[in-house]
C-alpha cells in the first residue's frame, strides 16, 4: 500500500512532464522523475523563508484513508507481519527542498539555519507516524522509518557531522514511535 496525498490534495502534471509535489518539489516524469526545481535554492533562503512557507501537514488524517479496513484484516489473519512504513526521511527530504549542494554547504556554514530546516522535516516526520500510528498502531506489528545519508561511495557528510545533526533527531522520531 501507498499513502495517499493530504485530504484535498490533488495531483497535477504539466503538459510538458513537470509535477509538483506537495513539498513544492519540481520533477520531470518524462525523465525518471528527476528534480528540476528545488524549492528552496533560492538566494533569499533564511530563517524567514522557513516560517512562511507553506509546509505540508503531517496530521492530515487523508493520507490513511481506508486503511484501517485493510490493516485490521490482515492483523486478523494474522498469516503475515503488518509493517507501516512512515513516510518521511526528514535528512532527505530536507537535501531534496534545498538542493544537495546548498544543504552541504548551509551545514557547515550556517548551522543554525541548517537544523531549522532540518527540525522542519522532522517534524512532519513525527506529525506523520503519530497520525499513522494513532489510526493503524492497534494492527501494526512493524514499523519502518527510511532516510538516505549516502551513496554508492560514503556518507554524505561526516560521521561527526551524522552524530552531531542526524543521530539526535532520529533518536527523537524513534522515541515517539515507541510512544505511540
Amino acid at each position: 500500500l501507498t499513502t495517499k496525498g493530504p485530504s484535498g490534495w490533488q495531483d497535477v502534471i504539466s503538459v510538458d512532464g513537470i509535477y509538483i509535489d506537495e513539498w513544492g518539489i519540481k520533477r520531470n516524469v518524462n525523465v525518471s522523475a528527476a528534480i528540476v526545481e528545488h524549492p528552496f535554492s533560492a538566494q533569499d533562503f533564511d530563517h524567514a523563508f522557513l516560517a512562511g512557507y507553506p509546509w505540508p501537514d503531517g496530521t492530515n488524517t487523508g493520507r490513511f484513508e481506508g486503511f484501517s479496513d485493510i490493516f485490521s484484516r490482515w492483523h486478523a489473519e494474522g498469516e503475515y507481519a503488518a509493517v507501516l512504513n512512515i513516510f518521511g526521511g526528514f535528512t532527505t527530504m530536507s537535501y531534496l527542498l534545498r538542493g544537495m549542494d546548498n544543504w552541504c554547504i548551509d551545514m557547515l556554514a550556517d548551522e543554525e539555519l541548517f537544523t531549522d530546516l532540518l527540525d522542519r522535516t522532522l517534524e512532519f516526520e513525527i506529525d506523520s507516524a503519530r497520525t499513522a500510528l494513532t489510526a493503524l498502531g492497534k494492527y501494526v506489528d512493524i514499523v519502518g522509518i527510511a532516510d538516505d545519508f549516502a551513496g554508492q561511495d560514503g556518507l554524505f557528510f561526516s560521521p561527526d557531522h551524522f552524530r552531531r545533526f542526524i543521530k539526535p533527531r532520529m533518536e527523537k522520531l524513534i522515541g515517539v514511535i515507541r510512544e505511540c
